[in-house]
């Protein structure tokens, strides 16, 4: 996966990739559409990137649960790609 030359992939340069934006400072919208945009990225980099789009999928499962439940609270940034 390092050596992958989708930005999005390597948007961080680490692993961090592999999960949503960790300070949840941006928009809902903004959130679905990284995840959106990142997940279709990992897809292409094929299996090197298998278990880092897990852990990317698990996390918004997480997040959409608890939003769900009304617990969520979003930021106010615009993620740009």
């Amino acid at each position: 996966m390092d050596k992958d030359d989708d930005l999005l992939v390597q948007r961080f340069g680490t692993g961090a990739a592999c999960a949503l934006p960790v300070d949840m400072n941006y928009t809902r919208n903004s959130t679905l559409l990284y995840y959106k945009l990142a997940s279709e990225s990992l897809i292409r980099a094929g299996a090197p990137a298998l278990e880092c789009l897990s852990i990317m999928q698990e996390s918004m499962e997480e997040v959409k649960s608890e939003d769900d439940r009304g617990n969520m609270k979003w930021g106010v940034k615009i993620f740009t790609p």
